[in-house]
């Protein structure tokens, strides 16, 4: 009977040392050996790359998404200081922790939401840092659409698209349509004439900074496209980049929105740059005297959002900003998206969304 009582001691102390060393473990106040990756959870103290560390010290490396500046921006801004949950790939033979700082590959969600995977929001905020070879059971059970799904964090995803276009006269906007630099903006914002005298100049990455970084001024490299006597108020060119710099870029939509469609636009009104504003679809018209579609919206937008990215929930080009009625309210116009794709396909070139 006295061997009895003592392996169940034994038992009863062996529970009680292993929840109080998982509990430790999550609340980074000690080890995590043996525990579960399945169902892990914590929250999140830092990120680097595609890593996310929690305060217990693990490592959740993001299945599926490659680590670069832009996703390690968009977690440092959705990701730190959330409560989050692991679950580990069902091809990893990895199930356990074996210290508390182990790095492991896993999927991640929001504890209180776990309808969010933070890995397919990452790799929706830069397309380019999928990996879909990292998951072949999740694309099987749909993680991540052909369909594009909405952008969860627009700002963050159309800043570094975007940038601010310098002149003699002025200043505007434009966005990047190719990882090489290739860009658009209206007409009157920058002519051929004065390309050589112009400069794009990009935002600093730092999430909570909007403004403009000095050290990211580039010149223009070549005009590849400008419309006839003005009339499309479109203007096509290269953005010159440093050696073998790749930049972030929008796709062009191949699909035509509808009337009340969500839409935004993000630019530089008044000089005050990196501003994000949103609205509606709320109507279509045609320039007849130019033969160009227009979509009006009730985006609010001011001189220096010319040439800017109007973009549908998904973060894809719908139209380019030209103008906006001063004595109404909420009326204002962008070239329709699917002109500017006729120029570009007709001129051969490569662009986002192609």
């Amino acid at each position: 009977m006295k061997r009895v009582l003592i392996i169940a001691a034994v038992i009863l102390i062996a529970i009680f040392l292993f929840r109080r060393h998982k509990t430790q473990g999550e609340r980074g106040g000690g080890g995590t050996s043996g525990v579960a990756i399945e169902n892990y959870r914590g929250k999140v103290a830092a990120a680097e790359g595609n890593v996310l560390t929690l305060t217990s010290g693990v490592r959740a490396r993001l299945i599926g998404v490659a680590p670069d500046q832009h996703i390690e921006s968009f977690l440092k801004n959705n990701a730190i200081g959330k409560r989050v949950r692991l679950v580990p790939d069902s091809h990893d033979r990895k199930k356990f922790l074996q210290t508390g700082t182990d790095t492991v590959n896993v999927y991640v969600s929001y504890d209180d939401r776990n309808t969010y995977c933070i890995n397919r929001l990452a790799a929706m905020q830069n397309r380019k840092s999928y990996r879909p070879i990292e998951i072949p059971d999740s694309i099987q059970a749909g993680w991540v659409k052909k369909k594009p799904q909405p952008v969860y964090d627009l700002a963050l995803f159309m800043k570094p698209r975007t940038f601010e276009v310098r002149t003699p006269n002025g200043l505007g906007t434009g966005f990047f349509i190719n990882e090489n630099g290739l860009a658009v903006t209206n007409y009157h914002v920058m002519t051929p004439a004065q390309a050589a005298s112009c400069a794009a100049i990009r935002y600093k990455d730092d999430p909570h900074d909007t403004n403009l970084d000095l050290n990211k001024v580039h010149a223009i490299k070549s005009v590849k496209y400008s419309s006839p006597d003005n009339q499309l108020d479109l203007i096509i060119f290269e953005v010159a980049l440093d050696n073998n710099q790749t930049v972030p870029y929008f796709d062009i939509s191949d699909e035509h929105p509808r009337q009340g469609d969500f839409v935004a636009t993000y630019g530089n009104p008044k000089g005050l740059p990196a501003n994000l504003t949103k609205g509606y679809i709320t109507a279509f018209r045609e320039d007849e005297g130019r033969r160009v579609k227009l979509i009006q919206y009730s985006i609010d937008t001011n001189g220096g959002n010319s040439g800017g990215p109007v973009v549908d929930e998904s973060g894809q080009i719908v139209a380019i900003h030209e103008l906006g009625d001063k004595d109404g309210q909420a009326l204002n116009f962008g070239i329709d998206a699917s002109q500017l794709r006729d120029i570009l396909d007709r001129l051969g070139l490569q662009y986002g969304g192609q």
